[in-house]
């Protein structure tokens, strides 16, 4: 499975870190590399909004995560809904979001869903 993750709305939803955290996009990352470790299957794409530079962040990214900033005129919820909207297969993935835009054109396209927060503590749970 594909998880397609709105990644600063799920910075915000998960006990431990915090987007007043200059840190907090590794944090995340290195979180969601664990949790995708647990089983290969798990592939996942982080969206932040805007950073420098914009595209994917390598030194953020590793094993079955891709970190990626959103380009400055743009934002992650934008990033997601064109990307949700060019899936080839949305059945293959799932988008983590508790924003309602991106999971309004996640139902468009028939791709599932998860809320953010729900996310947090499955991943905080399965990795312990």
């Amino acid at each position: 499975m594909h998880y397609l993750i709105d990644g600063h709305n799920l910075i915000a939803r998960t006990p431990g870190l915090s987007l007043a955290d200059p840190d907090d996009e590794a944090k995340l990352s290195a979180l969601l590399r664990r949790w995708a470790a647990a089983d290969p299957r798990r592939k996942v794409t982080v969206i932040f909004d805007a950073g420098l530079p914009a595209g994917e962040a390598r030194h953020l990214s590793g094993g079955n995560v891709k970190a990626i900033f959103a380009p400055n005129n743009s934002s992650a919820d934008a990033a997601l809904i064109r990307r949700i909207e060019a899936l080839g297969n949305p059945a293959e993935f799932v988008v983590v979001s508790s924003d309602n835009a991106v999971l309004a054109a996640a139902a468009r396209r028939r791709v599932a869903t998860q809320r953010s927060e729900a996310f947090a503590t499955a991943m905080l749970n399965d990795r312990h």
